[in-house]
């Protein structure tokens, strides 16, 4: 009987091995195809970034294309330059009238006029516009 029992217990114990290493080697093939799942997701990823990275060169590229093709073209550049560049045709004058932004610069450069007169000046037009918005509440 102790044979029997032996040969049973060899057996089971075969059987608990060979079932752990079943277990191992199903847990090894599993994380390889978690593996590959998550580098596929990752790839996925990078090639939508790459193919919108691509629509924006591609559309940079045709604005590039145009602008080369509007630059060889003589009366654009001589039209870019006189806008740009201030270049005039012979005989033509350039007047420069200041924008808004130039005024507020302007604002900071001292014009040597005393700082009462100044101040007072600074004053009179936020008193101008003062009243102005009280008439159109007012009249509201």
């Amino acid at each position: 009987m102790s044979n029997k029992k032996n040969k049973v217990r060899i057996k089971s114990s075969v059987f608990k091995v060979i079932g752990i290493v079943l277990i191992l080697v199903s847990i090894y093939l599993l994380t390889g195809v978690v593996k590959d799942v998550y580098s596929m997701i990752e790839l996925k990823q990078r090639s939508e970034v790459a193919s919108q990275e691509l629509e924006k060169l591609k559309a940079e590229n045709a604005e590039l294309i145009s602008q080369k093709n509007k630059l060889e073209d003589d009366d654009y550049v001589q039209s870019y330059a006189r806008g740009n560049y201030m270049f005039s045709k012979d005989g033509e004058q350039i007047f420069y009238l200041p924008s808004d932004s130039d005024e507020i610069i302007n604002d900071d450069i001292p014009t040597g006029r005393s700082s009462e007169k100044s101040e007072e000046s600074d004053t009179e037009p936020a008193a101008q516009s003062d009243a102005a918005d009280s008439e159109t509440t007012e009249s509201e």
